[in-house]
């Protein structure tokens, strides 16, 4: 199977912003969070090709830089602007795939601390089933709520932790299954926050593949300092380490 690697990289990190202006260029351990993912995909050996999904040219810019810092083999990599919403974003990246046959792996370059045998244990996955996502196992008690807005006197309902995940990326599908889900988004004019979605709107299965190692989405400032954290103290692999040695 031909692969291709979709990283989305314009999202807006609006509770980061006491941090960094731009969470894809933050840095981590020796190199900013959105090339963490880039060495990883290249180092994975499945990848034709990356969509590099950007918030404009400037930041287009500032990525090519931090990933001349850090590739030293070339991997052809296509740009594309991103839209309002993650699934415009999506869409845009998806119809820069020529051929529809491809496997398309969708990436939050927030999620920087995928691994190699990650990516490989996926494309096994989706040989297998057709679709395949990066999850984890809820281990919290989680209860629902019955309504929205205050918190006070609720009435909550447990949930049985034992069949909860928690969706992660990448996610991953033939090229032209997901174009065709989010068409379908489109015409139904319906929002999504993950590819999984779109893909079961038709009830399709996903298959669920546990990370490596921890790795969580840097949302908020705490995020920053744990990722610091588990990098220093080798907790996490040091992929610009293992890079080309």
């Amino acid at each position: 199977m031909k692969h291709v690697g979709i990283i989305l990289a314009g999202g807006s990190g609006n509770r980061l912003k006491s941090v960094t202006q731009d969470k894809a260029l933050l840095r981590i351990g020796a190199g900013a969070v959105i090339s963490w993912s880039v060495v990883v995909f290249h180092q994975a050996g499945l990848f034709d090709e990356l969509v590099i999904v950007h918030r404009n040219e400037e930041q287009k810019t500032k990525i090519k830089g931090e990933l001349k810092q850090c590739l030293k083999e070339s991997l052809p990599i296509k740009w594309v602007t991103g839209g309002a919403r993650r699934q415009d974003s999506v869409m845009n990246a998806l119809r820069m795939i020529n051929d529809s046959e491809k496997v398309v792996f969708v990436h939050d370059s927030a999620r920087p601390f995928i691994t190699p045998q990650d990516l490989q244990n996926l494309s096994r996955a989706v040989s297998k089933t057709g679709a395949a996502t990066m999850a984890t196992k809820v281990t919290d008690t989680i209860k629902q709520a019955d309504r929205t807005g205050d918190l006070e006197n609720l009435q909550l309902e447990d949930l049985n932790r034992d069949t909860l995940y928690a969706m992660a990326t990448p996610q991953v599908f033939k090229t032209k299954n997901l174009l065709e889900a989010y068409e379908q988004i489109e015409d139904l004019e319906k929002e999504v926050t993950d590819c999984v979605a779109a893909y079961q709107l038709e009830k399709r299965g996903v298959s669920l593949v546990l990370p490596q190692q921890n790795n969580f989405k840097i949302t908020n400032p705490e995020d920053v300092e744990l990722a610091n954290f588990l990098i220093h103290t080798g907790s996490i692999q040091k992929v610009f380490e293992l890079a080309y040695s």
